[in-house]
């Protein structure tokens, strides 16, 4: 087991440190936590760190342990699916008799979801965002690195599409057009679930289990194995939230049972709340600088000059942004950031000058490839006082720009999907005029 660990951490690096603060954090919650749902501690003192596992892919032990004979291999991608000598043909897309159960097998809507266990117990972080009906990406973080999945819900199967390694680089940007070419990498689940069904190396040993995590109990859940000498890995799936754990075990040929060396499980789940955040808090500082930022816009007092850092030069680029207000005369900077923004979910994404104490500012989406835009708000920069413009936006609008007219209009565009999938390919962009909210 010392040479496995020694492995380990060549990979993945020592999360020691982490381990710490995590352990820590546990600790509070657990002395916290309500007598029925305690956990005898002696438990987490055998988890191993599969994070590094998960974050690369849940890939890197397989491989590792590869190179120790008798150790524990996990298989090599499932169901490898050959693509059409056509690349430039779509997957047809489908919604199965199974389609409404299977999405209940990732965690909610811009939730975000931490582990316990890994590797020295550096834990694990899991967001998630639903791109449209079909896709769902999940970026999965630990100190081993940062990795992007995407799964697709095509037929009546759960298919991982896409996986990137994107810590220390951008992220590339791939638009469901390009998702739609992907054939799957690996099957992750099927339905009906029937036991002894098989995914690759994969076996589903029970549809009705119970697991518990250090977050809750869990029952009726899918338990998948995947067996390989002594050695064997599960998988717990769980309707409204996805997999919640995942284990590594050895057989004790002594006792003739499997002790668990590798465990990682569930320990929170937040949900932010759905409504785009409205508020800023503004900071003044003296020696900001913008250094990612979208072109300056000057007031039309020539007086302030504004622009968004964060996104780059044209404020495309996924990822929380800040608007930056600077006096021309004082060179004073101030920094206006999205108060209640739960984990950087969404941004100031375009902006344009009113007068010289208002701006019109789009919010939206800081992450994700389907939307352009976001909702329309004023900011008054004398008492940061923020009013929505226009508020009777459908679910598939958005607008993507704004620009003030001398005749004290406004004139917007209008991003609008054309179906609930949501694909850039089926929406068109409208144009409108509208008086300038009056100052107040």
């Amino acid at each position: 087991m010392n040479d496995i660990k020694q492995q380990l951490i060549t990979k993945i690096g020592d999360t020691s440190e982490r381990s710490a603060r995590v352990q820590q954090q546990v600790n509070l919650k657990k002395n916290q936590q309500p007598e029925g749902k305690k956990i005898h501690w002696g438990y987490y003192a055998t988890i191993a760190a599969i994070t590094g596992v998960l974050a690369l892919g849940m890939n890197l032990l397989p491989s590792v342990l590869n190179e120790n004979p008798g150790q524990l291999n996990e298989p090599e991608p499932q169901e490898i699916v050959s693509p059409n000598e056509e690349d430039s043909e779509s997957v047809v897309l489908e919604k199965g008799e199974y389609y409404e159960l299977l999405k209940q097998y990732f965690f909610p809507q811009e939730s975000e979801v931490d582990f316990i266990g890994g590797f020295e117990n550096g834990g694990l972080n899991i967001q998630t965002l639903w791109l449209n009906d079909f896709y769902v990406q999940q970026v999965l973080t630990n100190d081993g690195g940062i990795t992007k999945h995407i799964y697709r819900i095509n037929g009546d199967q759960i298919e991982l599409v896409y996986d990137e390694m994107i810590d220390g680089t951008a992220p590339s940007q791939i638009s469901i057009d390009e998702l739609n070419k992907l054939f799957p990498i690996q099957i992750v689940i099927k339905a009906p679930f029937n036991l002894g069904d098989q995914y690759g190396d994969w076996t589903l040993i029970d549809t009705s289990g119970e697991v518990t995590t250090y977050y809750e109990s869990f029952s009726n859940v899918l338990i998948l194995e995947n067996s390989y000498d002594d050695s064997r890995i599960r998988k717990y799936f769980v309707k409204d939230y996805g997999m919640v754990k995942w284990e590594s075990a050895e057989l004790n040929k002594d006792s003739g049972e499997y002790e668990v060396f590798i465990t990682t499980e569930q320990i929170t789940v937040y949900s932010p709340p759905e409504q785009t955040p409205s508020h800023f808090k503004a900071t003044i500082m003296p020696n900001y600088v913008a250094d990612f930022h979208s072109g300056w816009k000057i007031s039309p007092d020539n007086s302030l000059r504004a622009t968004i850092n964060g996104k780059g030069e044209t404020a495309g680029e996924e990822g929380e942004a800040v608007l930056v207000i600077e006096n021309l005369a004082t060179s004073e900077t101030t920094i206006y950031a999205l108060k209640d923004n739960y984990f950087g979910q969404f941004t100031p994404k375009k902006i344009e000058w009113i007068d010289e104490n208002r701006l019109f500012v789009i919010i939206g989406a800081s992450h994700g490839m389907v939307t352009v835009g976001g909702k329309l708000y004023e900011l008054n920069i004398s008492d940061n006082v923020v009013t929505p413009v226009i508020e009777d936006l459908g679910v598939r609008e958005e607008i993507m720009s704004v620009k003030v007219n001398n005749d004290g209009t406004f004139t917007y565009e209008k991003h609008v999907y054309d179906t609930d999938q949501m694909e850039y390919n089926d929406s068109h962009v409208e144009e409108g005029t509208m008086p300038i909210p009056p100052a107040k």
